[in-house]
Parts: C-alpha cells; sequence; structure tokens
C-alpha cells in the first residue's frame, strides 16, 4: 500500500477552490499511524478488492448465461416523432 503520509505533499494536493487554507488541511492530516490501524485498513482494502472483482465476475456470468429479451412480439414501438406525428392530447391545467 504505497501510502503518503507526509501531510504538507498531500495538502499540496488542495483544490484551489477548497474553503480550508493548506496549514488547516496539514494540521487536520497529522496523526500518528499506529501499526494496527494501518494493518486495519490494508485488511480492508484487500477485502475490497477481493468483493469487487467477485462482482465483476459474478456480472460477466449472469451476463453470459441469462439471455436478454428482446422486446415481446407484436408490440408496437412508438418513438417520439411518432407520438408527435399522432398529436399528443392536450393537458387539463386546471
Amino acid at each position: 500500500m504505497g501510502v503518503k503520509r507526509d501531510p504538507h505533499k498531500l495538502a499540496a494536493y488542495r483544490d484551489h477552490r477548497c474553503a480550508h487554507s493548506e496549514q488547516e488541511i496539514v494540521k487536520a492530516l497529522t496523526g500518528n499511524y499506529r501499526a494496527e490501524h494501518v494493518f486495519a485498513l490494508k485488511q480492508a482494502l484487500a477485502l475490497y478488492g477481493f468483493c469487487t472483482t467477485q462482482i465483476v465476475e459474478c456480472d460477466a456470468e449472469m451476463e453470459a448465461s441469462v439471455p436478454c429479451p428482446g422486446p415481446p412480439s407484436g408490440l408496437r414501438l412508438l418513438t417520439l416523432e411518432k407520438l408527435c406525428a399522432q398529436g399528443l392530447p392536450a393537458l387539463d391545467s386546471g
């Protein structure tokens, strides 16, 4: 997890539209990185990556195995142009 922890370098990425000054962001980013918290974050990030991969594989399998039905036979699809050509009913404003 190539983590950048230098608050001054991170604050340099601040968007110019941000309401807080770079010094305020540096202060907010300053903290102690306890080993157990960094470990828990690494575990959570790995779990997120695994779950994302599983979801992508599941979606691909579902798309491959479930046929996408077309429009039902005998159904007339109307486009907006056809509806306008037929004349739209007037809306009652009262």
